[in-house]
């Protein structure tokens, strides 16, 4: 594709854009404007009056100019308090090289201009990242008041072509107006094109002048994107434009790729794991853990859980460095470092070991894209490491410091891998793990005395539901653990107390975790005359989840089954009156099975619930609702004793 840009002044186009602004709400006063808005958005306190961004890709010598300029108008309905802290971020491949911004305070006909007069400088302290050098520019909008309008500009300059971002349309309030301006010079190939374009009635055109070829997404009136609690990334809540420079020709006339395929992609990030030979010491320690005679999944399995158990995860960003691993020597003597110092540990002891490992770039569920759809990093923010024994990838997440052998970490299920192999690199789909492995099954007796219910149960947890409890079994102190001990096995019973406890297998990844206790319900049965009324489903957690008024997707960790068996003995001299019949009831997403069944002496209740989704669509929750409604029905049922 070919396209240039004529040399303007940083802030002529948004002069353009305020004279030919034809919306509404160009059309009335301040005063009209806000007393409009105010009674359209009745619940929000400040909507996106206008939202553009302009990137600009120009041939410089042999390398690229790249530049994006952004213009962001949000009109204050409400709460003025809420919009005077703003910021804007910078970033080593994505550097702010200017920035204004000033309030627009309401006047009877027309907007006076106060302008922001302080910048402060800061590092991003708010990230996860122990590291992290991305730069804060923090201001306060001047003078704030209902009805004014905070308006934000700024110019970024892209350091590397392959970094380049691309643009959210919507916004965490509606949005009237939303524009991406695509400006790119001749000989440069771009690939450009919408995701979540569903979402939106996004409209596109193109245009040529003076050899730049301008392409342009426009859209109005767009809802706000509703982020409620186990919400998907914002990346599937939003339409989205992506951009992807796919070559440009140099001055001699060659045709330089950037990322014009996968091929393209995977050269690059294969140009970050140079250097980075064994020494002795990774040699010496390898030695030192495994055997001699091991067969090579024993050899996976010994290095493996050794680096997880030595090495200190700690996320680090700084330029190149969110990108190169350091040498696995550095990381055993540090003991410490990101996915990638993680994966070169992994790597290098295992090909030590006669392994075939590799690096494994892997994009988090929080990101919606796949390498087979767009060879971009924005596909990826995380490493691993893989091998293939006996013809079978087996994944290596190093961070997850609880995951067995065999187990992708739950946060990548599903996701496409990166694979660099010897001779090239591989696709390779990160499975799902099905909810059969990842089970939490209780087993209990229980007995009657003095309208106080006595048990002994033992819970086991499996696979990813096994690795989700660890971290949280495994505490600092006795009394955290102890107490998430008694929040896991009370099951939302108030009047559920736990007596006593004993974890077992919670340091041996390759076992369930086995939890033994002792506990005591009151309140829970009734006697009334010579009978006994008492409801066995001891954990009615599912009833409280009946989806209300959501609009936004549902997203699950991982899918499971959680098991409930009861065995209540039956009092010396009484005998069964009444036993309620079970029942089954089935979605796609949730289902469930009880039975009730007496034998001997006891009587025994069984309930089997299935979670079967990781991420649930709005168009699911009437049927999920359906099978709470059947299983809350179903769980209300009493069993009846009756004196002898």
């Amino acid at each position: 594709m070919i396209g240039s840009t004529r040399k303007t002044g940083f802030y002529l186009l948004f002069i353009f854009w305020v004279i030919t602004h034809s919306n509404a709400l160009a059309q009335l006063s301040p005063i009209e404007a806000h007393k409009n808005y105010r009674s359209s958005f009745p619940e929000e306190s400040g909507i996106v009056t206008e939202y553009r961004k302009v990137i600009e890709i120009k041939r410089k010598g042999d390398s690229l100019d790249i530049s994006a300029r952004e213009y962001r108008e949000i009109l204050v309905l409400d709460k003025p308090s809420r919009w005077v802290k703003e910021k804007v971020y910078s970033s080593a491949f994505a550097k702010v090289e200017e920035v204004k911004a000033y309030t627009l305070l309401p006047a009877k006909k027309k907007y006076r201009k106060v302008p922001v007069e302080d910048f402060k400088k800061s590092f991003n302290k708010d990230s996860y990242i122990f590291y992290d050098d991305t730069e804060v520019i923090n201001f306060n909008f001047p003078q704030l008041v209902e009805g004014a309008k905070i308006v934000t500009e700024s110019r970024k300059k892209f350091k590397d072509p392959r970094l380049l971002t691309g643009f959210y349309f919507a916004s965490y309030i509606p949005t009237l107006s939303s524009t991406l301006e695509l400006k790119i010079e001749d000989g440069i190939e771009i690939v450009h094109g919408l995701i979540n374009d569903s979402l939106a009635n996004i409209t596109f055109s193109e245009s040529l002048e003076n050899g730049v070829r301008n392409y342009t997404y426009t859209v109005s009136d767009l809802p706000k994107v509703d982020y409620e609690d186990d919400s998907p990334g914002f990346g599937y809540l939003s339409p989205s434009a992506y951009v992807l420079i796919a070559s440009y020709t140099n001055t001699v006339g060659e045709t330089v790729p950037v990322l014009s395929s996968l091929d393209d992609l995977h050269s690059w990030y294969k140009g970050f794991l140079v250097d980075l030979e064994l020494g002795n010491d990774v040699n010496q320690v390898s030695k030192n853990i495994v055997e001699p005679d091991d067969q090579p999944i024993e050899k996976v399995r010994k290095i493996f859980y050794w680096v997880q158990e030595h090495i200190k995860y700690i996320a680090f960003e700084n330029g190149m460095r969110g990108f190169v691993p350091h040498p696995a020597d550095y990381v055993l003597e540090k003991r410490y470092g990101d996915c990638k110092d993680m994966t070169s540990l992994l790597v290098g002891m295992l090909k030590n070991e006669g392994i075939d490992a590799n690096f494994t770039w892997i994009g988090t569920r929080e990101l919606p894209h796949k390498y087979t759809e767009l060879p971009s990093p924005i596909v990826d923010n995380h490493m691993i490491a893989s091998v293939n024994i006996d013809g079978k990838v087996i994944f290596l997440d190093a961070t997850g410091s609880y995951t067995p052998l065999g187990l992708p970490t739950a946060m990548i299920q599903g996701k496409e891998s990166l694979i660099s192999t010897s001779d090239g690199y591989k696709i390779v789909p990160v499975p799902v793990i099905e909810k059969e492995k990842n089970q939490m099954n209780d087993s209990s007796t229980i007995w009657l005395e003095d309208g106080v219910i006595y048990g002994n149960g033992e819970v086991t947890l499996s696979g990813l539901a096994q690795v989700a409890n660890s971290y949280k079994l495994i505490q600092k102190t006795t009394r955290g653990e102890d107490n998430y001990v008694r929040r896991l096995l009370s099951r939302g019973n108030n009047t559920f107390l736990v007596d006593d406890y004993d974890v077992k297998n919670l340091e041996d990844l390759d076992q369930p975790i086995k939890i033994k206790y002792q506990f005591n319900v009151s309140d829970h049965y009734r006697e009334v005359g010579d009978e006994i009324y008492i409801n066995l489903c001891l954990d009615r957690s599912l009833v409280n989840r009946v989806i209300k008024d959501r609009k936004v997707p549902l997203e699950n960790s991982y899918k499971y089954i959680t098991s409930s068996f009861t065995a209540l003995k039956i009092p010396q001299g009484y005998r069964a009156k009444f036993v309620p019949e079970g029942g089954k009831f089935n979605s796609n997403d949730l289902g469930f099975e009880i039975t009730y069944e007496q034998s001997g002496n006891s009587i025994i209740f069984s309930s089997k619930i299935f979670v079967d989704y990781l991420i649930m669509n709005p168009s699911s929750f009437k049927d999920w609702n359906e099978v709470i409604k059947a299983y809350s029905k179903l769980t209300r049922k009493t069993i009846v004793l009756e004196k002898i």
